[in-house]
């Protein structure tokens, strides 16, 4: 049995369905990762994450370990969250050096509009000792 080829309408609403579904597809992708890249720098440029960064970079026994520099990978996890002057952040933050690589673990609380570091080491990767940023506590 012998079917008419189809018409070219039918072609053409076919490749406008098609046109549009896509772009309604890279609109969503674009309008995700748009607000995922201001998170993350909204997450960045907290004091809990330079903090950290600043203070391994900064640190004689990381830049021993690690060699120098020492900069922050693009992608971290944790959060950050702040209310007036009261907070908490709870941070991993993975590093790199020309020796090796590691992750830097930030956990503070903000209270009355300061923040007051609970952990801040560095797990280097491989070694199951880590660095202590944090001067002794005397309880």
């Amino acid at each position: 049995m012998y079917a008419p080829p189809p018409s070219t309408s039918n072609k053409k609403v076919a490749k406008i369905v098609v046109g549009v579904v896509g772009g309604i597809v890279l609109l969503l992708v674009l309008v995700v990762g748009g607000l995922l890249l201001v998170i993350l720098q909204m997450l960045k440029s907290s004091e809990p994450y330079q903090h950290g960064v600043q203070v391994v970079a900064q640190d004689a026994r990381a830049q021993q370990k690690l060699g120098t520099p020492i900069k922050p990978d693009y992608f971290f996890s944790g959060s950050v969250n702040v209310s007036n002057s009261s907070g908490n952040a709870d941070l991993a933050i993975p590093v790199r050096g020309p020796r090796g690589s590691g992750t830097v673990y930030v956990v503070a609380k903000k209270s009355a509009g300061q923040w007051n570091y609970e952990k801040l080491e560095l797990a280097i990767d491989g070694q199951e000792e880590r660095v202590d940023f944090l001067p002794p506590r005397d309880w």
